[in-house]
């Protein structure tokens, strides 16, 4: 009897072992915030009686804009440019690039620390001004965002996939054939096109 009182003793103290250990791991869900509403708030994550905070991963942002007339390609490019010059000077920006498709489609592909960053540049500056020209010039309009754990701007494969997959349309006046039946991509993928470049400093990562 006293052998199975032992043995039935030690096992309720492996279960409740277990169980603690189990439950250490467990997120916060209290204070989980989801990137899937926009928000870049930092996660919070609990581990025995220690709330460790969890930084928001980057978030890769991929546009593409198709000309609707080549008359408009210098007036774009110049715009273009200048939009990527203050996109490298922006608190939170990361890198990327510029690309074309060969089919009057044009690619920008930027990685951000944050929501909020990659709206301060889209809200400002030469791309504020260009926004309503590209409601004009363009026939076809499309975006998409995702979350990935690290700051290397996607391929020039893997933001064609995304978005042909996950886009979005975006507003023009006068849509193609294409735009119009939701397509948010055409077959030509990006070609690798101008690289870009974090200009301002970047804070060192916090343990």
């Amino acid at each position: 009897m006293d052998g199975q009182r032992d043995a039935t003793f030690y096992d309720e103290r492996r279960r409740l072992a277990a169980a603690r250990i189990g439950s250490m791991a467990r997120p916060d869900d209290s204070a989980g915030h989801s990137r899937g509403s926009g928000s870049s708030r930092r996660r919070r994550t609990r581990i025995g009686r220690t709330v460790h905070i969890i930084p928001p991963m980057p978030i890769v942002s991929v546009t593409r804009l198709h000309l609707a007339s080549r008359w408009s390609t210098p007036a774009f490019i110049w715009y273009s440019l200048r939009a990527a010059r203050q996109a490298e000077r922006t608190p939170g920006f990361r890198g990327g690039w510029l690309a074309s498709d060969g089919d009057r489609g044009y690619w920008t592909s930027t990685v951000w620390d944050t929501v909020e960053a990659m709206r301060a540049f889209r809200n400002s500056g030469t791309h504020l001004r260009v926004m309503p020209r590209l409601l004009r010039w363009c026939d076809e309009a499309s975006y998409t965002h995702w979350e990935q754990p690290y700051s290397v701007p996607p391929t020039a494969d893997v933001a064609h996939d995304r978005l042909t997959r996950d886009g979005r349309l975006s507003k023009v006046v006068a849509a193609s054939s294409r735009h119009a039946a939701g397509q948010t991509s055409g077959p030509a993928k990006p070609r690798p096109g101008q690289r870009l470049t974090a200009r301002h400093r970047i804070p060192a990562p916090t343990s």
